[in-house]
């Protein structure tokens, strides 16, 4: 290809970011045993584990090369609750089908198919 020349169309159709399939409990919620207790930062809601979660993890979730998608029992209330913490915008929600919707697939391909949807 010559330098500087436009670079041609896929004939797959056009390169979409990949997805990042973010959860709450655990990764940004974190859990389990910490000697001295986890660190916890301001916040003014009621539910005592969102001080767990980490301001700086916003940032940082944000200059990945990716779109991120809430893969969450949360569901849209990781908009409301979680993503303002970390100075997020409102993403996408991964939904979870009901078992007698997967027909044969599993629950995490079903769900990436939806947040595929939703991304176009």
């Amino acid at each position: 290809m010559t330098p500087g020349a436009a670079t041609p169309p896929s004939p797959a159709g056009p390169v979409r970011r990949p997805l990042l399939f973010l959860d709450v409990d655990g990764p940004l919620i974190p859990f389990g045993p910490v000697p001295g207790g986890h660190p916890t930062f301001r916040t003014a809601s009621a539910n005592p584990l969102l001080a767990r979660v980490d301001p700086a993890h916003g940032p940082r979730l944000k200059a990945l090369p990716c779109d991120l998608v809430w893969a969450t029992t949360w569901m849209d209330d990781a908009n409301d609750c979680v993503a303002p913490l970390l100075g997020l915008p409102r993403l996408p929600v991964a939904t979870w089908p009901e078992p007698s919707e997967l027909d044969g697939r599993t629950w995490l391909r079903g769900s990436a198919t939806t947040a595929e949807d939703a991304q176009s």
